[in-house]
């Protein structure tokens, strides 16, 4: 029997974006999330996390799969964890580079997955 009422978080770095298009990477999304339901676990899809310096057009493709992964979540009914995107625009989330988290934005994300999964699994 499950103690819990999910089995796994799905979550998709931007490298994954910058290196395929939009419409592969949700194929891929859509067979992992198909093949894992058929397995009968019960799944969450995480929000790809923006970037700060906008890098040869990556902001626009995370933008554009995160409106389909949140559509696509709610039509298949599998669970979908907003990162309330407009609240990472603060420079000092970032490494210098622009995409990488420092290390209060990795803090901030553990305080989001936590509550996130306090709230869904108790």
């Amino acid at each position: 029997s499950k103690d819990c009422d999910i089995d796994a978080i799905i979550h998709l770095g931007t490298n994954d974006l910058s290196q395929k298009d939009v419409l592969s990477v949700q194929k891929d999304f859509q067979s992992l999330g198909y093949e894992l339901n058929n397995m009968g676990c019960r799944l969450i899809f995480s929000e790809v996390l923006p970037v700060y310096k906008e890098q040869k057009g990556k902001g626009q493709r995370v933008a554009e799969f995160n409106v389909w992964l949140k559509e696509w979540c709610k039509r298949e009914g599998f669970g979908f964890l907003n990162h309330d995107v407009c609240s990472w625009s603060n420079e000092k989330l970032y490494k210098r580079d622009g995409l990488h988290p420092s290390k209060k934005r990795t803090e901030l994300l553990g305080i989001k997955f936590t509550d996130f999964l306090d709230k869904h699994l108790n």
